[in-house]
């Protein structure tokens, strides 16, 4: 019987939706704002009359149950909350785990002599992602591991301060986008 209710309550927000100018405009609702709670209604009364027929006389089962489903939807919408922070948590057990396995993860490490060691591992793209700061300013880079210089776009250099135009760009060096002319700058701790 609750079945046929669930889908008059349809039908009825199909045909209010259809013949009505913005039938909800007195509530302030919009027309997506009522083919939503028509919907999660009928979906409501629905699920519901399966639910009072399933625990029917069984109060304390359904109570048990409910409280499950709320707990596993608290620790779900907790996940989803802090997944950005538990994705590099994943991402650094699965490259532990998977030898070869690209992950974005960064560690640094001091040794007893003092010195300090990065280790970065692949992003999904196979390519070493760090953001470094350059004069007080973060900068988004690409490491290469066969360069032997740290180069800025020119953007990146007016952004952390430096005038490409007071520098003397009097260098060629091959790249593997064919040959480019940069500016040497040194920028001091």
């Amino acid at each position: 019987m609750r079945f046929y209710i669930g889908i008059s309550i349809l039908i009825l927000a199909v045909l209010a939706l259809m013949l009505m100018n913005n039938p909800g405009a007195s509530l302030s609702l919009t027309n997506s704002d009522i083919a939503r709670l028509a919907s999660g209604l009928a979906l409501l009364i629905v699920l519901g009359d399966g639910a009072v027929l399933a625990y029917r006389g069984q109060a304390r089962t359904a109570l048990r149950h409910a409280a499950l489903w709320f707990f596993l939807a608290l620790i779900v919408l907790t996940g989803y909350s802090y997944r950005r922070k538990l994705a590099g948590f994943g991402n650094r057990l699965l490259g532990e785990l998977v030898p070869g396995l690209p992950v974005v993860s960064m560690a640094v490490e001091s040794d007893g002599s003092g010195e300090r060691t990065v280790t970065i591992h692949a992003a999904d793209d196979g390519h070493f992602h760090l953001c470094a700061e350059v004069k007080g300013h973060s900068v988004d880079m690409l490491v290469d591991t066969g360069a032997s210089t740290v180069s800025l776009t020119y953007e990146d250099a007016i952004s952390v301060g430096i005038h490409p135009r007071r520098l003397f760009f009097s260098q060629t060096v091959d790249t593997a986008n064919g040959p480019a002319d940069p500016a040497r700058y040194r920028v001091c701790g």
